[in-house]
């Protein structure tokens, strides 16, 4: 990593337009930004980017997106960014802002060594980010409860015409090498789905019960769904072990999901930096913990290049808080 740049600003509110998003700037006084449509992973919205050749500091870049919030009516993020390698001569942009805010926003002290996550997720992917742990990297340890082959590497499937690579992303901002919050930790990953929105617990349980198993004493779970009985009795024999069980709250629902909602699991709820709670969170009385949500650094895929990009949502706030476990 080298060079820090802001490479604008976005909006993935469904409200705001281009036009709107215009007006705003307008109002707030970039009238010479450009307007034009935003991705980021699954969130669409719209971008603005500032005149070429500008330089703005992350935390000027920080005051612009709250006065362009005022004038929207709706949440405005900058991109803050830094150009990053990804060891084979690719090169590219990336929405990072510096992980050290992250990891002081919870409060997290030294590297994780020692401690073994287990992550129940879609798998992961021999992103960088994940592979250069080496031997922390416990994919020997790991389960595929989907394909049955024993290996949970997530051959990233398209969904519709993008990559998701949730576990990837999750798993890299929990413990990746340079975004991680406990780059030292072991990293169990189980493939268990194709989709954090789960219909039925009955893989997420099993995938517990071997993380259990397997000696982890964390466990990080980014995806949820209805209660269970079966994944109630699971989480009671993590309880037994030890184990403390991270939970996001879920996205852009209201309720907050589970396992997130039950007492002895912690639900994760998402915040900026600024410490405002993000629009999309869920909220009540299964929030245990608020944590930065929004444009967090984590490990994904570009147009098959192996990239580090901004992502937001209580995933990302739950996979902090379990590095910092």
């Amino acid at each position: 990593m080298d060079q820090t740049v802001c490479e604008g600003l976005y909006c993935a509110d469904d409200r705001i337009d281009a036009e709107s998003m215009v007006a705003a700037l307008q109002r707030a006084g970039l009238g010479d930004w450009q307007v034009a449509p935003w991705r980021g992973g699954s969130a669409h919205g719209v971008g603005a980017e500032p005149p070429e050749g500008a330089t703005i500091p992350a935390d000027q870049a920080w005051r612009l997106a709250r006065r362009v919030s005022r004038q929207a009516g709706a949440e405005v993020t900058p991109l803050l960014g830094r150009w990053w390698s990804d060891g084979a001569g690719g090169r590219g942009p990336c929405a990072i802002d510096d992980v050290a805010v992250a990891r002081a926003a919870i409060g997290a002290t030294g590297s994780g060594s020692g401690v073994r996550i287990g992550h129940p997720d879609t798998g992961f992917t021999e992103h960088p980010e994940l592979r250069e742990k080496g031997p922390a990297l416990r994919d020997d340890l790991g389960l595929d409860l989907l394909d049955g082959d024993g290996s949970p590497l997530d051959p990233r499937e398209l969904v519709g015409d993008w990559f998701d690579g949730h576990g990837t992303s999750t798993a890299s901002v929990a413990a990746g090498v340079r975004v991680g919050c406990a780059p030292g930790a072991e990293l169990v990953p189980i493939r268990m789905t194709r989709s954090v929105l789960l219909i039925t617990q009955t893989r997420l349980a099993a995938a517990i019960e071997h993380a259990v198993d397997v000696g982890c004493k964390v466990v990080l779970l980014c995806l949820g769904g209805p209660p269970s009985a079966r994944l109630r009795s699971v989480l009671d024999l993590a309880r037994q072990h030890g184990v403390i069980v991270v939970a996001a709250a879920g996205n852009e629902v209201g309720l907050v999901a589970w396992p997130a909602a039950w007492p002895d699991v912690i639900g994760v709820a998402a915040v900026d930096y600024g410490g405002r709670a993000w629009r999309g969170t869920s909220r009540g009385p299964g929030v245990d913990i608020a944590a930065p949500g929004v444009a967090v650094p984590s490990a994904q895929w570009r147009e098959g290049v192996a990239t580090i990009c901004e992502s937001t949502g209580t995933s990302m706030a739950a996979s902090l808080v379990a590095g910092a476990a």
